[in-house]
């Protein structure tokens, strides 16, 4: 029986050894980008942090609101190019230049639409209701908006080349050199506008932290980014517009939120909002990091992919259950630890927040799975008819039983959604329930 039993745990150890094995590039690369997500995660928390200590809610909540908009125009700056180059061979000089060229646009674009909404803006008022700032600090959300599209596109080519370091060094230099900026101008300007200095703090940071990276580069002798190539770019714009659309679809509504919650509510119920928003995100870019990896090395090895695609749902869904149990433990205390009127200002609502990891998790799973099959077109359809209703549910609670019918609405859409995908990701896996059918 001891026989029986010793030969049953050794088993199960020399597999884990091989599914360790078999996947450390997987897991290297995840590890780098999630290091520096876990590091930008904490000086996030530092930076508002300070923010909640040092100004008002509603300078907080219009600052943290600004910064949704910045991040939706963001993306829809990036184009799907960083998606692109996910998939593509980059190792050329021809590569490089398609890198180049993706930047150059994906720069473009984004200060293009920032600018674009600061006239709409200054001509339909109604669009910011509730919110003060946006006139004042127009530059500044123009540039906002231009660094977060680059810093989009630049984080995933490094991804792609699988340069996961350089990724790293961008993540904690942003971070931490956002946190230094504010640290000093709320000391040395303590009767300012507090959203000028929290936005003028974060796009100092952003545009820091890309110069660090290519100097670092350069040092290094890495080739990382050549001269733009936009005839070899224009050969790709149809898959450009496909992935554009699959990202928009699937990324829209956790972008937008803070931005919704400032204008249905207010800029203070926001500012509460946002630190448990920003810790269910933080914990999302653990399998956000996972999946963009699983995607580039499913692009290089599809015989592979059945495996490494089993394994990295089941340690993103395992690592998002213990997170979301932590938050609705932890939520009330870190709120209070942020201000000690933001867990008044919440209600009991976002501790069910975290509930919502899980269904993201098998979300984004299923988001690589199709962009693999090169399903783009029909499930940025399918995404979009998601992402309205889950902003639908979400506004609709909101409305009827404030802020926490904001977050069940929005959890009871999300585990819908999850419901739908979990069937084909099982059976494209090797997980149980479908073992027998193929990718």
């Amino acid at each position: 029986m001891q026989l029986v039993a010793g030969s049953r745990a050794g088993g199960l150890l020399a597999g884990a050894r091989r599914s360790l094995g078999s996947n450390l590039v997987l897991l290297g690369n995840t590890a780098a980008i999630s290091l520096g997500t876990a590091l930008t995660a904490v000086s996030g928390f530092a930076y508002w942090w300070v923010a909640a200590r040092s100004f008002t809610p509603e300078a907080v909540g219009t600052a943290s609101a600004l910064v949704s908009v910045i991040g939706l125009i963001g993306l829809f700056g990036e184009c799907g190019l960083g998606t692109l180059l996910l998939g593509a061979a980059l190792g050329t000089r021809q590569g490089l230049g398609l890198i180049g060229a993706a930047m150059a646009a994906s720069l473009a674009a984004s200060a293009l639409l920032g600018a674009g909404y600061v006239a709409l803006g200054e001509h339909w008022p109604a669009i910011n209701h509730g919110l003060e700032g946006f006139g004042a600090n127009d530059l500044l959300l123009v540039a906002g908006c231009a660094l977060t599209g680059l810093t989009l596109l630049t984080d995933q080519s490094l991804i792609a080349q699988l340069r996961g370091r350089l990724q790293l060094l961008r993540n904690v230099t942003s971070a931490l050199t956002k946190l230094a900026a504010l640290l000093l101008l709320a000391l040395w300007m303590p009767g300012a506008d507090g959203t000028r200095l929290l936005l003028l703090a974060w796009v100092g940071g952003m545009s820091l932290a890309l110069a660090t990276v290519g100097l670092a580069a350069r040092r290094s002798g890495l080739a990382v980014v050549g001269r733009p190539d936009f005839g070899l770019l224009a050969r790709q714009l149809p898959r450009v517009v496909d992935h554009h659309a699959l990202n928009l679809a699937a990324q829209a509504p956790t972008i937008i939120f803070p931005f919704l919650i400032a204008v249905l509510f207010s800029p203070a119920v926001n500012a509460a909002f946002y630190p448990a928003w920003a810790m269910v995100h933080a914990a999302s870019l653990f399998t956000a990091a996972l999946t963009m990896v699983l995607y580039r090395i499913g692009t290089n090895e599809p015989q592979r992919l059945r495996e490494r695609l089993g394994f990295s749902l089941a340690l993103s869904c395992g690592f998002a259950l213990a997170v979301g149990g932590g938050l609705f433990v932890l939520s009330g205390p870190i709120l209070a630890f942020f201000n000690p009127d933001y867990p008044a200002i919440a209600g009991p609502g976002l501790a069910l927040l975290g509930f919502g990891l899980v269904s993201l998790a098998i979300r984004q799973h299923y988001l690589a799975l199709m962009r693999l099959r090169g399903r783009m077109r029909a499930s940025s359809v399918h995404f979009a008819a998601w992402s309205v209703l889950e902003i639908a549910c979400a506004c609709a609670g909101g409305l009827d039983a404030g802020l926490r019918g904001f977050v069940l609405g929005w959890l009871l859409s999300l585990s819908l959604q999850a419901a739908t995908m979990l069937r084909p990701l099982i059976a494209a896996s090797d997980l149980p329930g479908r073992r027998g059918r193929g990718a």
